[in-house]
């Protein structure tokens, strides 16, 4: 199982770590495994707890964060509402723990939402076994298709 909660300062070395790992993905962030530092992880989440909102997904089983979302705001007067450098990091094991989940709910097939402008989501998920389904209505201008998995023969 998988459960939410906010990004703390204490998750700096964990969030390395993640980071580090999705980045040995080609295309899994927009950084190289080289350019992800202690650093640079203690610097966005400073300004996430500064000024933004950050999350962890935490795989319940063993504590490790297995997925992270931050924006935080630029700080800048006429941008002081906007939240910027959004960052999501999903590791290989959370959306392997989804689909776990749905195969142990008895779900025949499984579904997502997403864009070909996710460039590093949407290819993991085609090499999960994700197959385009259908366009869906754009969504301010991007377009968008639904993506299945066959999880059990009988569909």
């Amino acid at each position: 199982m998988v459960f939410f909660r906010k990004t703390a300062i204490t998750d700096v070395e964990a969030l390395l770590e993640l980071y580090q790992g999705v980045a040995e993905v080609p295309g899994g962030l927009a950084r190289l495994q080289h350019e992800i530092s202690r650093e640079y992880i203690h610097g966005f989440v400073e300004k996430t707890l500064a000024t933004g909102i950050g999350l962890v997904a935490v795989n319940s089983e063993d504590e490790r964060i297995v997925g992270e979302l931050h924006a935080y705001s630029p700080n800048l007067f006429y941008f002081e509402h906007v939240l910027s450098d959004l960052t999501v990091a999903v590791d290989k094991a959370l959306a392997e723990m989804c689909i776990a989940k749905a195969i142990r709910d008895d779900a025949k097939i499984m579904a997502l939402h997403t864009s070909v402008i996710m460039q590093t989501a949407l290819p993991m998920y085609q090499r999960m076994g994700f197959r385009f389904l259908k366009e869906v209505p754009d969504i301010f201008g991007v377009s968008y298709a639904v993506y299945t998995k066959q999880l059990s023969a009988a569909v």
